[in-house]
């Protein structure tokens, strides 16, 4: 679920908008933690311009654990104690990684997602942060969920492009 106003909101799901007939257990893949079963709906408080990324699973069901190796790292940028990620926020055709988590990393790879889930562009960057990064021609004005990823550490956040 992602909140792109400006400030903190309570965002809902009905279940049955997405074809789910059953209870399901809620997952919060940030925390790593069972929120609790579910009837209808699922409702939750989400930071301004933030994300709650969600696992839903038949209650009924076994439910699965994200297979992570040990040691990475997995968080949102933008809430809580974490800066930004990037700037300039919002984006015109050029943005740079601003967050020191990445310090001492060979490969830093960078997607950019749309909406639905599609990923719209992929991008390593070679030993250095400040490496400017281009967007390519297929992303047009929106909000983007952009995940950086290094051999320890995934964040993501919210970048606004516009064009």
């Amino acid at each position: 679920m992602f909140n792109t106003s400006s400030t903190k909101d309570e965002l809902s799901v009905e279940l049955i908008e997405l074809d789910i007939q059953t209870n399901v257990e809620v997952y919060d893949l940030w925390k790593q933690e069972v929120t609790g079963v579910y009837e209808n709906s699922y409702t939750e408080q989400v930071n301004s311009h933030g994300v709650a990324y969600l696992k839903l699973t038949p209650a009924n069901e076994e439910p699965t654990e994200p297979t992570e190796p040990d040691g990475i790292e997995l968080f949102a940028a933008g809430s809580g104690n974490n800066a930004d990620l990037i700037y300039p926020n919002p984006v015109q055709n050029t943005f740079y990684l601003k967050h020191c988590k990445f310090d001492g990393y060979d490969k830093i790879n960078i997607s950019i997602y749309d909406m639905t889930g599609k990923e719209l562009m992929s991008h390593e960057l070679d030993n250095g942060l400040q490496q400017p990064i281009n967007l390519s021609n297929a992303i047009t004005s929106g909000i983007y969920t952009l995940v950086v990823q290094s051999e320890k550490v995934v964040l993501s956040q919210l970048m606004e492009v516009k064009r």
